[in-house]
């Protein structure tokens, strides 16, 4: 249900993107075995080409996979058939053109869309970032500040692989949260909206801080200790 939700209801591309790379970490951690990952993958792969096809014979409608299959076709061919894209594909190769003539020390934070202006067409609308957190960081400060944003990105899963309390889980969520966090900030922003960004920090410290081990560990033993003065109480009545 959260997965028709995210990546269907929503109608947003790049949150299902996230869905569909997190998903082979989703079957893998649930399974326990690479042979029914693999087949799994295969058959979601098939399942969507189907539906593409399904789509280009006019046997169904859908304006998602309309949607879809127009940003694909607009990066393949370069031709605006998309505006989003279109618009985002432009913002993209102003960003790589400005970060050459200024890669060492960026042109500051407060230019960081202003710096786009001379390679961007006229008539792009102004916006508060070029779309990619990646680009805007290398634009504001320089190529440091582009290593500084892909670090924060993952540092989900540095936080789950360098955590005094390490566990299996938090590898998998962690990577799963760094797979989701460089999907949004390439795509859109993470850094620039308050809500993904204190998302990314919550999970972070949630992922460097807890030991879950130690906390089942502690469950288990409260639950066995309740269960035998239960059963002691039980015998003296």
């Amino acid at each position: 249900i959260g997965s028709y939700l995210a990546g269907f209801a929503s109608g947003t591309r790049g949150t299902l993107l996230c869905l569909l790379m997190i998903s082979p970490i989703i079957i893998l951690y649930l399974s326990g075995k690479l042979p029914i990952t693999l087949v799994s993958i295969f058959i979601i792969v098939f399942v969507f080409l189907t539906l593409f096809y399904l789509n280009s014979i006019d046997y169904i409608k859908s304006g998602y996979l309309i949607d879809i299959k127009n940003g694909i076709f607009t990066i393949l061919l370069v031709d605006e058939i998309d505006s989003s894209i279109w618009k985002r594909l432009g913002m993209w190769s102003a960003s790589i053109k400005a970060i050459s003539d200024g890669p060492l020390f960026g042109y500051n934070i407060t230019e960081r869309f202003d710096a786009l202006k001379p390679y961007l067409d006229p008539s792009v609308p102004h916006y508060s970032h070029p779309h990619n957190d990646i680009f805007a960081s290398i634009i504001s400060v320089g190529f440091l500040g582009g290593i500084a944003a892909f670090l924060s990105l993952v540092s989900s899963f540095l936080a789950s692989f360098l955590s005094q309390h390490e566990r299996s889980e938090k590898l998998y969520l962690g990577l799963m949260l760094s797979c989701c966090a460089l999907v949004t900030a390439n795509v859109s922003t993470v850094f620039f909206n308050d809500i993904c960004s204190a998302w990314l920090v919550f999970s972070t410290y949630l992922l460097w801080i807890p030991d879950f081990k130690k906390q089942k560990e502690n469950y288990s033993k409260s639950y066995l200790l309740s269960s035998l003065r239960e059963n002691h109480v039980s015998k003296r009545f």
